[in-house]
């Protein structure tokens, strides 16, 4: 078995009832399905290309520009050749023509990731691997991640100490969002409400554990978060991760590992519903697919 941190927040979906248990065995188990990128991953994608230079394996061999159409067209986006060719660069030269044929949450990527490469200068941080894929067998369990960047962090300046300091080696995972100061979302990154988001820290949590399983040392933990809605929001938050945490997380991917392995056996539960099953990409080939809302009671005493 192959655990990741998406088998993780989905398993953890499939136990609350909000993810169907035959979609979470396709993607996960089966592997037989996956998930289009939306339009708020796209996005994620193309700032991760144009602040690291990442390319992932959906992305491989295609024009760049045609890759990122789908969420272009809804911007009215034009020229894409025009853009494969920028795309190619890593660059975007002519501004007033990007502003004009990118949409607004496009183009303010654009900026943020000359924010981004500028804050790595500011800080002396040096790239060392891209897109890094770490994998740790044990007791025939494969843990699996992929690293947006290791890099070194020459100027780290400690938050309460206010103390330079030199780290050697970091992770460093690029966000972009339309939630950047959101208290309420699942996915939203208001700081003081970060530590109850565990859709957000199970990421930090499980690197870090894979880590220490991999290399027996500690490793930093940095998000740097960038707004797609304007040009100017962005944050960098250090994730200080205490053994406890780290203990919690090994005990439930125990009991995960458990559960599944009982799941394969006697089957998973299906929770068909109008609006997920209309978007679940089983939908043609699903018997228990729901074409009309199931009745609900409420009672008012």
């Amino acid at each position: 078995m192959r655990i990741s941190q998406s088998l993780i927040k989905d398993y953890r979906d499939y136990q609350k009832g909000f993810l169907c248990g035959l979609l979470f065995e396709a993607l996960h188990i089966t592997r037989t399905t996956k998930i289009e990128p939306t339009k708020a991953m796209l996005l994620g994608q193309f700032f991760e290309f144009l602040a690291i230079g990442s390319i992932n394996r959906d992305m491989e061999g295609k024009k760049l520009g045609q890759y990122f159409a789908d969420g272009l067209k809804q911007e009215g986006m034009k020229a894409i050749d025009y853009w494969d060719e920028q795309l190619a660069k890593g660059i975007v030269d002519d501004i007033e023509l990007a502003e004009k044929h990118w949409g607004v949450n496009w183009f303010n990527l654009i900026i943020q990731a000359q924010h981004f490469i500028s804050a790595c200068e500011h800080y002396e941080i040096k790239f060392q691997a891209i897109q890094e894929k770490i994998e740790h067998e044990e007791n025939g369990i494969t843990y699996v991640l992929v690293i947006d960047l290791i890099a070194s962090f020459n100027q780290y300046i400690h938050p309460d100490e206010g103390k330079y300091k030199e780290l050697s080696k970091v992770i460093i995972d690029t966000k972009a969002t339309g939630l950047i100061n959101n208290k309420w979302e699942d996915y939203g990154w208001a700081f003081e409400s970060l530590i109850f988001k565990d859709k957000l820290m199970v990421q930090p949590i499980f690197y870090s554990l894979v880590w220490q399983k991999k290399f027996g040392e500690k490793i930093p933990f940095f998000f740097f978060v960038h707004s797609n809605t304007n040009q100017v929001d962005r944050k960098i938050i250090e994730i200080n991760i205490g053994p406890g945490c780290l203990e919690d997380l090994q005990v439930e991917i125990n009991e995960m590992i458990e559960a599944i392995d009982f799941l394969n056996d006697v089957g998973y539960r299906a929770s068909p519903d109008v609006i997920k099953c209309y978007n679940c990409p089983l939908k043609n080939r699903c018997e228990f697919r729901a074409n009309h809302p199931q009745i609900k009671s409420i009672t008012l005493l």
